[in-house]
C-alpha cells in the first residue's frame, strides 16, 4: 500500500504538469517575487481540489451540502437560475433537511434504541447513496479548478470557486488540461474518493454496531472535527492542507483491507436487520451458512466474508472470496469442540473450552437469528448456548474490540 499511494502522488503530480508549467513561464521577464506568487497560487488551487475531493468523500451528505449551497450563494442572484441541478435549492434542501434528521436521530434516538438502531442501518445505506450522487458533482469541480489556474496562467488572481458556479463559458479541455492529464486527473480522484469514503464509512458502522451511549457522538464528531481540519489546513496554509490531504489519502490506502472488509460487515448486518422480517432459516444439510470471520484463521484476516458448511468428512469448511471478486479458496476449522452461540444481533460460531469459558470464531448475519438450533444442526453442532447477555458490560466491550483486533476475544 505505501508503493501504491507512492505512485498516486507521483502520477497526480505529472498529471497537472502542464498546469505547473503554465504557472512559472521562464520566457517572461517577470520577477522572482511574482513567480513565486504564481506557485502560491497553484499550491493554492491544488490544496482546494484535495480539501473538496477528501473532505466530500470522508462524509459525502456534509461535503455536497456545501459544494452546492456555497456554490448557490456566491453567484448573484441574476444568475442563479443558469447554475447546475446540484446548486439549486430544491436540491441541496433535501440535504439540509436529511442532515437535521440525521443530528435528531443521533441526539433523541438513544433513548429509543429498539428504534435507533434500523434508523442507523439505513443510515449506512444514505452514507453510500449520498457517495454515489457525490462523486460526479465533485470530479468535475476539481477539473473546474485545474482549468482555471491553467487558463488563467496560475495568477494570484485565481477566483478559487469552481468556473461553473461564474457566469462565464467553462474552459474546454484543448485550452486547459489536455485530455491525457484529464482523464488521469479525473482517474486519481475518483480513486483517492473511493479509499477515503470506505475509511470516512467506518465511522457509520461503528455507530450501527455501537451499543454504548454516547460513543455514537463521539465517533461522528471526530469526523467532523477532521473534516474541519483539512478545510481550516487548506484555508491556513496551502502546503499545510495538501500534506493532510495527502496523508488522509495514503491512510486510507494502508487501512483499505481493514474498512473494506469492516463496510461489508455493516452493510450486510444492515441489510439483514431492516428485511429480516419473516425471513426464516430451516435445516438443510450440508447447508452454506453466510457470516464473516470474527478472529484470525490461517493468515486470514478478521471480518472475512466466507460461508461455513460441514463437509462429507465431517470437517467444518469455510469457502470465501478476497475483495470478493478474486478466486474462491476454503479454510478448515481445526478445534476441539465448537458451539452455536446465541448472540443478541446474530448467532455466532464459537469454541468452547469450557461451560464459562469460550471464544468467537466466526459471526453469522442476522437472518439466522432465532433459528440457531437449525443452524447447529445444519453443522452437526450439538451444543447450543447462550451469549447474549453474558456479563453485560463485558460482552459489549469485547465485541467492540474484536473490532480492531486480530485474535479472537474470550469473556
Amino acid at each position: 500500500m505505501r508503493r501504491v499511494s507512492l505512485a498516486l502522488v507521483v502520477v497526480f503530480m505529472l498529471a497537472t504538469l502542464p498546469v505547473f508549467a503554465q504557472t512559472v513561464d521562464t520566457t517572461t521577464r517577470e520577477t522572482r517575487e511574482q513567480d513565486v506568487a504564481r506557485l502560491l497560487s497553484y499550491s493554492e488551487v491544488i490544496a482546494q481540489c484535495l480539501s473538496v475531493t477528501i473532505g466530500t468523500a470522508i462524509s459525502p451528505l456534509v461535503g455536497i451540502t456545501a459544494i452546492s449551497a456555497v456554490g448557490y450563494f456566491w453567484v448573484d442572484p441574476d444568475g442563479r437560475g443558469q447554475l447546475p441541478w446540484y446548486n439549486q435549492p430544491r436540491f441541496w434542501l433535501w440535504t439540509v433537511a436529511i442532515l437535521g434528521l440525521v443530528a435528531l436521530k443521533d441526539t433523541v434516538g438513544g433513548a429509543v434504541p429498539l428504534l435507533k438502531k434500523p434508523l442507523d442501518a439505513l443510515e449506512l445505506f444514505e452514507n453510500q447513496g449520498s457517495a454515489l450522487v457525490a462523486l460526479p458533482v465533485v470530479i468535475p469541480t476539481v477539473i473546474q479548478f485545474l482549468e482555471q489556474a491553467s487558463a488563467l496562467g496560475g495568477s494570484v488572481s485565481v477566483n478559487l470557486t469552481p468556473v461553473v458556479y461564474a457566469q462565464e463559458p467553462t474552459v474546454s479541455s484543448s485550452d486547459g488540461l489536455g485530455l491525457f492529464s484529464w482523464l488521469v486527473v479525473s482517474l486519481l480522484a475518483i480513486v483517492g474518493f473511493v479509499v477515503v469514503w470506505f475509511t470516512g464509512h467506518v465511522a457509520n458502522v461503528l455507530v450501527f454496531l455501537n451499543f454504548i451511549p454516547f460513543v455514537d457522538t463521539l465517533i461522528k464528531g471526530t469526523r467532523l472535527a477532521f473534516i474541519g481540519l483539512i478545510v481550516a489546513g487548506s484555508a491556513l496554509s496551502p502546503i499545510a492542507g495538501i500534506v493532510i490531504s495527502l496523508l488522509t489519502v495514503w491512510a486510507s490506502l494502508w487501512l483499505f483491507g481493514w474498512s473494506f472488509r469492516l463496510t461489508h460487515l455493516g452493510t450486510l448486518m444492515g441489510w439483514d436487520i431492516l428485511t429480516k422480517r419473516g425471513w426464516k432459516f430451516t435445516y438443510k444439510p450440508g447447508a452454506e451458512l453466510a457470516g464473516f470471520t470474527a478472529a484470525r484463521l490461517q493468515g486470514l484476516p478478521p471480518r472475512t466474508y466466507g460461508g461455513v458448511r460441514r463437509t462429507d468428512d465431517e470437517r467444518l469448511e469455510l469457502r470465501y472470496r478476497r475483495f470478493l471478486v478474486l478466486p474462491e479458496s476454503t479454510v478448515v476449522f481445526e478445534r476441539p469442540r465448537f458451539a452455536i452461540g446465541q448472540g443478541m444481533v446474530s448467532p455466532t460460531l464459537v469454541e468452547s473450552r469450557s461451560d464459562d469459558d469460550y471464544a468467537v470464531l466466526f459471526r453469522f448475519l442476522p437472518r439466522y437469528r432465532g433459528d440457531e438450533a437449525a443452524v447447529a444442526r445444519s453443522l452437526s453442532i450439538d451444543d447450543v448456548i447462550d451469549v447474549s447477555a453474558v456479563r453485560g458490560v463485558c460482552a459489549a466491550g469485547k465485541w467492540l474490540q474484536s473490532l480492531w483486533q486480530d485474535e479472537s476475544v474470550a469473556c
